[in-house]
């Protein structure tokens, strides 16, 4: 809402919206606890969630969604195209939870932190979709001082939205979340095929050829339904006219382009 005001009130000023992979909020399902360690059941998450529709809803647009890692080039993101297959169906969630659950509807616990209004409107928004489906969900609402704890460090959920950890790196998110002797591996998945992906992307100096193998990563991450952030941040940015040589790369929390500033009288 301040941006649009800035851009109605003040239509001389420069802006740039930036995406910043890496950051903002991400879903992860614990596969080890029941019923999330049924991988047709997870696959059913993620069919019923339509992350686009509550980017425009609730964040008035500006957001994106990802896999999650932090990349150092837009073309390692998976394309709209490759996220959507594995989300944003409906029809897909329910064929799906009738195999995982012919004769119940699963219940879990939405563990979501609480960093205002906004943040616990948008885990409610996504907790209908689950429950559109015929998912039972039940939210635990958890302070932003015991989050990192509670979920970065102790994986105490069975679901959780939240903001992801601060790491910068693609390597850094890859060893530390996803291998399978990752510290921050709370979500319990593990597979040969993926730490041998993940270690192979880190040794390779073909630009090109590590781009394909994180790719892949993230192709099989999505494919079987561990995390992905539903709201990649949109970062905002207004400046006057007076002001020169802004040229922001934020790639990494960089941030060396604001010793370039300058201002005209």
């Amino acid at each position: 809402g301040e941006f649009a005001s800035i851009r109605e009130n003040h239509p001389e000023t420069d802006f740039l919206l930036y995406r910043e992979a890496g950051t903002g909020l991400e879903i992860a399902l614990n596969s080890a606890i029941p019923p999330l360690d049924n991988l047709q059941g997870r696959k059913a998450i993620f069919s019923a969630l339509a992350p686009w529709d509550a980017i425009d809803t609730v964040w008035n647009g500006l957001g994106f969604v990802s896999q999650g890692m932090p990349v150092v080039d837009p073309y390692w993101l998976l394309p709209k195209e490759d996220l959507q297959s594995y989300l944003a169906s409906p029809s897909n969630a329910r064929a799906l939870l009738a195999a995982a659950s012919p004769n119940h509807s699963p219940s879990f616990t939405l563990t979501i932190a609480d960093y205002g209004d906004t943040y616990l409107e948008y885990g409610r928004h996504l907790g209908n979709q689950l429950e559109a489906v015929g998912f039972q969900v039940s939210l635990n609402i958890v302070n932003p001082t015991d989050y990192p704890q509670e979920v970065w460090y102790g994986g105490n959920y069975q679901a959780f939205i939240g903001l992801i950890a601060p790491i910068t790196t693609p390597s850094m998110y890859l060893f530390s979340v996803l291998h399978s002797q990752g510290t921050w591996n709370t979500h319990a998945y593990s597979d040969p095929t993926l730490d041998s992906l993940i270690e192979e992307q880190a040794i390779t100096l073909d630009p090109a050829l590590r781009r394909s193998l994180v790719l892949k990563i993230q192709r099989h991450i999505m494919d079987k339904a561990v995390r992905f952030m539903p709201m990649t941040r949109v970062s905002t940015w207004v400046w006057w006219p007076k002001v020169k040589g802004f040229h922001p790369n934020l790639t990494s929390s960089e941030y060396f382009h604001l010793a370039r500033l300058r201002v005209e009288p």
